[in-house]
């Protein structure tokens, strides 16, 4: 909720607006359980005890020490993103809002496809490549929600990506006339490669030429790639016929990879060739991508996953590109995650527990054991998850 309201009108913030905003009504309608639950944490006001955080609930959990960390705040913050989430599925709303964004990105498209950061500013390559990744998987999720305008946009842009891939290939073949050798195309490019892969459009006959020309060096560049290089030339070379070699990168990534109990799988080595932003969560997301696209087990895949909902937990995905890159890489092919029809069957010793409640739609349930006189505690706690997708818990016990 907190991205479809932007502080700034930078192109980052208001392409991610843009996301969050379609992929809201997009879920409002696929998932009307979903948009039940916020409808009655509306009609209860936003003050109410509904909206309240988990933290701000649970009195038991608190002490003075609580006033002094900066949890009471996180709570405070996560009662106001309840708020905003029982607005988000607001559909009455939606469509106006998600127009004004749309106009405002495009204002900001200038004349050659490129998009600027703010207004003013000139294109930039980066930019362009982050706004037109978030559109393309935006029409992923939502299985093609795109208007022409949008659809016009992303054509310049993708337009204005293969002339700048046709400057590095230029430069490249210059280079090699003059005896360098063991070149590969930068990160940007291999990116281009990527939304080109997913765009799926016809390249005319010299742009075909340009993209074959980094299919090739990709094929040759496996030790001098990054984590990020190897999981996007697997996705490029699979999707273009190229299954052996992309499959050599595939097992690269996997073999780089580790993996915890706590933390999921993950990468605690060099992911990306540029550093200027935070690119684990863009990596990871990749990963994902490719070993979906590619049939890897599910249950390898959940632990990758695993590690993207573990930063969420703990911290937050903290930039807007962030976010959207881990709510593809959560959604894209699990839509099945928001239904939340199958929750996990929790047993105190042989005794069923229930949790049935509206908010139990929203994935949060919560129950207090009171033992009383000479009642026994019980001695075993049993769950059982039928559903495939991850769940967290916790037990507090509290002795008097």
């Amino acid at each position: 909720p907190s991205l479809g309201q932007p502080d700034n009108d930078d192109a980052i913030s208001l392409t991610s607006a843009y996301y969050a905003l379609s992929l809201g009504g997009w879920v409002a309608k696929a998932y009307p359980r979903i948009r039940e639950v916020c409808k009655a944490w509306q009609a209860q006001g936003g003050d109410g005890e509904t909206l309240w955080s988990q933290l701000q609930k649970n009195r038991e959990l608190k002490n003075i020490l609580l006033e002094e960390t900066p949890w009471l705040t996180d709570a405070d913050n996560e009662a106001e993103q309840r708020r905003l989430l029982s607005t988000l599925f607001d559909l009455n709303t939606l469509g106006a809002r998600t127009a004004t964004y749309l106009q405002k990105l495009t204002a900001l498209q200038r004349l050659d496809g490129a998009w600027s950061w703010y207004p003013g500013m000139g294109g930039n390559r980066y930019v362009t490549t982050s706004v037109v990744e978030t559109l393309l998987r935006l029409n992923h999720l939502t299985d093609g929600a795109f208007n022409g305008e949008t659809g016009q946009s992303i054509s310049r842009a993708m337009n204005y990506l293969a002339e700048d891939a046709m400057e590095e290939y230029k430069r490249m073949k210059e280079a090699e006339a003059k005896g360098a050798h063991d070149l590969y195309p930068s990160e940007l490019t291999l990116h281009y490669l990527y939304l080109q892969t997913l765009y799926g459009k016809k390249l005319s006959a010299d742009r075909q030429t340009v993209f074959d020309y980094f299919l090739d060096k990709l094929a040759h560049s496996t030790s001098r790639l990054s984590i990020f290089g190897k999981a996007a030339s697997a996705y490029i070379l699979c999707q273009a016929g190229r299954e052996e070699a992309g499959r050599t990168f595939l097992q690269s990534c996997m073999e780089y990879s580790v993996q915890t109990p706590e933390l999921g799988r993950y990468y605690d080595t060099d992911i990306a060739q540029y550093a200027w932003a935070d690119y684990r969560i863009p990596t990871q997301t990749m990963v994902i991508d490719v070993c979906r696209s590619l049939g890897v087990a599910d249950s390898t895949v959940n632990e990758f996953q695993q590690w993207l909902l573990k930063q969420k937990q703990v911290q937050a995905w903290d930039t807007p590109l962030n976010s959207v890159n881990a709510v593809y890489a959560l959604l894209a092919g699990r839509g099945e995650w928001l239904d939340a029809s199958e929750p996990a069957t929790l047993k105190l010793d042989r005794n069923t527990l229930d949790f049935d409640s509206p908010a139990s739609a929203l994935g949060y349930v919560k129950q207090t054991i009171a033992l009383e006189g000479k009642s026994k505690a019980p001695k075993t706690l049993t769950v059982e998850q039928k559903a495939d997708h991850l769940s967290w818990g916790a037990v507090y016990a509290q002795y008097l």
